[in-house]
């Protein structure tokens, strides 16, 4: 859970994680006091949290809904997402998003009904696919038995699946989609979450990190402006707030380069965000294109296996961790 303001509470339990960086709309949903709420998703963080606070949690296709004002984590993957305490209110509060107009200053958005997908009506027959046991191991910090309630849990799903009318699919390979999830973060477009925040990199000079702070912000501290800052969260988000004023505005010339090194020991950044950017240093144009062919690839072997089924169901989260 990546925030400045503290840990939002789990619907159901404090003492665990109430999901990733939308998490408190998935908290604030889970704990039935609000209709719907809204999040961002580029890798889970529109249903992680969803899972862990017991709501539903719609992540459209890109482009379906604007993201015209959304700070970027990575440009061509980020989603506005929904949060509701049923699948109809999600879909009826997505439904108005996606009729409004962001127009040409959006260039990610997609005309209502351009990414449409299959619809389905009650009693109607369809197929379906689950991943292969190497893909799906629930083996986590729970132990034997949690473990084995979840994928008692998961295979009822499918059941049910098969109950509604659908025909599970036995050959099905998943590693296509497996290697592509990965490749957000062990390849080349790792360069797209370093270009999402490189003028807030530059903005502010980086502050010295006590590994000793329990939640992983920056220790005191002096902003650009001259202004000492405390390692409480309010410092922190008075030194992010700042960040991303000075973010904005684009320096002239070209940025110096930032090393693995510079961007680890930035306080203003979480542990794990650091880490996840760092990886962005050193990728060259050539990597990136060579990673570019090796996706079209795996797009092609997707697109083999999608055309095997109507549609895919996955477990949302493998584990739930507690915050200590």
């Amino acid at each position: 859970t990546r925030t400045p303001y503290g840990v939002a509470n789990n619907a159901f339990d404090a003492r665990f994680v109430p999901g990733g960086s939308s998490s408190g709309s998935g908290a604030i949903i889970g704990a039935r006091l609000l209709t719907f709420a809204l999040g961002t998703d580029t890798a889970g963080s529109g249903r992680i949290p969803a899972m862990f606070n017991g709501c539903v949690g719609i992540k459209p296709t890109p482009g379906k809904l604007s993201t015209l004002g959304v700070v970027p984590a990575c440009k061509s993957l980020d989603c506005v997402s929904v949060f509701a305490q049923s699948v109809e209110d999600a879909a009826a509060a997505a439904r108005i998003m996606e009729s409004g107009s962001a127009g040409l200053e959006d260039p990610t958005w997609q005309p209502p009904g351009a990414a449409a997908g299959r619809r389905f009506q009650a009693g109607q027959a369809f197929r379906f696919a689950i991943p292969g046991p190497e893909f799906t191991s629930f083996a986590g910090p729970g132990g034997d038995s949690v473990a084995a309630g979840y994928a008692a849990l998961f295979e009822e799903a499918a059941a049910r699946l098969e109950g509604l009318g659908g025909t599970r699919v036995a050959d099905f390979d998943f590693a296509p989609f497996a290697t592509t999830a990965a490749m957000l973060y062990e390849t080349a477009f790792l360069a797209e979450r370093y270009a999402g925040v490189k003028y807030f990199l530059h903005a502010n000079p980086a502050q010295t990190i006590h590994e000793d702070h329990a939640n992983g912000t920056a220790a005191n501290g002096t902003a650009s402006n001259g202004t000492a800052h405390s390692s409480s969260t309010n410092g922190f988000s008075k030194i992010a707030a700042n960040g991303f004023r000075a973010a904005k505005v684009e320096p002239q010339g070209p940025l110096p380069q930032l090393t693995p090194e510079d961007i680890l020991a930035d306080g203003r950044l979480e542990r794990v965000t650091r880490a996840i950017i760092a990886g962005a240093c050193g990728r060259t144009a050539v990597d990136l294109y060579g990673d570019l062919d090796r996706l079209r690839v795996l797009k092609a072997k997707a697109r083999t296996q999608m055309a095997k089924v109507d549609f895919l169901l996955v477990p949302t989260a493998a584990h739930h961790y507690t915050i200590e």
